[in-house]
């Protein structure tokens, strides 16, 4: 009897370890269940602001803040600021290929004075999606809780997000200027002297 316990005992240990593969969401529902995980690792009425997504287009990053902020402000325990056409982020000039570390996104934060941002990606690689979301305080630089992951399902959605855009590449940096061509040493005086001709009568 011991030894079917001990078995058993192992065995849950074992499945809690390895885990299950998550189920691919759809991505409004990935979208809703990112807010109701994120906010429950926000201190209540902290001011949050959903930052930025990096993303393959322009206009499904754009998607990704909108929609997250709006489901994240029908959480009671969450104090959401707005961020669309904030003057103090338009100069930031954020591309969906930018992508911002913890520090650099608490620097934006506080500079739009809120308490917590929220940062994350939709990254693509062949046919698997993926969007990924976490909370960073402003106070602290550094993730709030862990990074939420939820593999996406394809969906008419976000097909067509895709659609107009295709994917963006990062853009190209710009070539380095050639190296100036180094000068070469003027002759000295005696070197100049030895080349000219001698005089007549020497």
């Amino acid at each position: 009897m011991k030894f079917f316990r001990l078995l058993a005992a192992l065995l849950c240990l074992g499945a809690g370890g390895l885990g299950f593969a998550q189920e691919p969401l759809l991505l409004d529902a990935a979208i809703k269940t990112a807010a109701r995980e994120l906010a429950g690792g926000i201190p209540v009425r902290t001011p949050v602001l959903v930052l930025h997504f990096t993303s393959p287009s322009r206009k499904l990053s754009a998607y990704l803040v909108t929609e997250l902020t709006y489901a994240l402000s029908e959480r009671p325990s969450v104090k959401v600021i707005e961020g669309r056409n904030r003057p103090s982020l338009l100069h930031f000039n954020l591309q969906p290929y930018t992508e911002l570390n913890d520090t650099q996104a608490a620097s934006i934060g506080a500079e739009v004075r809120v308490m917590a941002v929220i940062v994350g990606s939709l990254t693509r690689e062949e046919d698997v999606f993926t969007l990924r979301a976490r909370s960073v305080s402003v106070q602290t630089g550094r993730m709030t809780g862990r990074e939420r992951v939820y593999p996406l399902a394809q969906d008419g959605v976000l097909a067509g997000l895709l659609a107009s855009e295709d994917f963006l590449p990062p853009p190209v940096p710009a070539p380095e200027a050639d190296p100036a061509p180094e000068e070469e040493p003027s002759p000295s005086r005696e070197a100049a002297d030895d080349a000219l001709p001698p005089a007549a009568g020497e």
